[in-house]
């Protein structure tokens, strides 16, 4: 089963390492896709530090403006799912653990 984690950041630069962190430890997910939004502070410089990365592929797309909003993020990230399963992370969860990942899946991989 092939799983996509999807994460739209607008100037989350406080929180979207912790997410980031946790998603790419997660043997659970094969494929990252990172959506900025034309953030303004440091972000970009954060979800960089998560290329290259061993145990899935990744992508980032930079946005130039923040128009269509967290909506046209996800939009903008569809045209590059080719996944059994889409999760859709955003950038200031508190407290996300590897087990969230797993309870999330668990049920889709059992049937």
């Amino acid at each position: 089963m092939k799983v996509t984690a999807v994460v739209p950041v607008y100037n989350e630069e406080k929180t979207v390492g912790g997410v980031l962190e946790v998603i790419s430890s997660s043997d659970k997910i094969n494929k990252l896709i990172i959506v900025n939004g034309a953030s303004t502070d440091k972000t970009h410089n954060i979800i960089r530090k998560f290329l290259p990365n061993k145990n899935m592929e990744v992508r980032i797309i930079n946005l130039k403006n923040r128009k269509g909003g967290k909506g046209g993020a996800v939009r903008t990230a569809a045209k590059h799912l080719k996944s059994d399963v889409v999760m859709l992370f955003d950038a200031d969860l508190i407290g996300l653990r590897e087990e969230h990942i797993e309870k999330l899946l668990d049920p889709i991989a059992k049937g």
